[in-house]
């Protein structure tokens, strides 16, 4: 992720929402998703090493849809800036108000992906059941 945005540092995000434009520099979304692919990382970690034990199902739906998720976004994210799927006209409906539709989709996709985290997080800190040491997954 660090690689993309050092290399496609001069391009940008911009996102339309009404008559307010948000622009987001590549460099700096690579940077804000690397740091939280750290801090989930360290966080599975932290309950690794004090030995609780996480729901593995919940796991996988998180990585599944964090990790997926981001490259289907970025996918949709370059097509949507591609001309081809801007309108002649704000009258006019064509696919990019699909693939705009696309994108919020998976954006609430991912952060219910982070919710289940979360969850995931709390159930084994107040779970009972503790991982002894020849358990550990190293």
């Amino acid at each position: 992720i660090l690689i993309i945005g050092y290399f496609y540092n001069e391009e940008s995000f911009d996102l339309n929402v009404h008559d307010t434009y948000f622009v987001i520099y590549n460099d700096y979304l690579s940077y804000l998703i690397s740091k939280c692919f750290v801090l989930i990382g360290l966080f599975y970690f932290t309950i690794i090493k004090i030995g609780r034990e996480l729901k593995n199902w919940m796991n996988l739906i998180h990585s599944f849809i964090t990790i997926f998720g981001l490259l289907i976004l970025k996918i949709l994210v370059d097509i949507s800036q591609n001309s081809f799927f801007q309108s002649k006209s704000i009258y006019e409906k064509n696919d990019f108000d699909y693939i705009k539709f696309g994108i919020v989709i998976l954006v609430l996709l991912i952060g219910i992906a982070q919710i289940i985290f979360i969850v995931n997080l709390i159930i084994a800190l107040f779970n009972k059941k503790i991982i002894k040491s020849s358990e550990k997954v190293n």
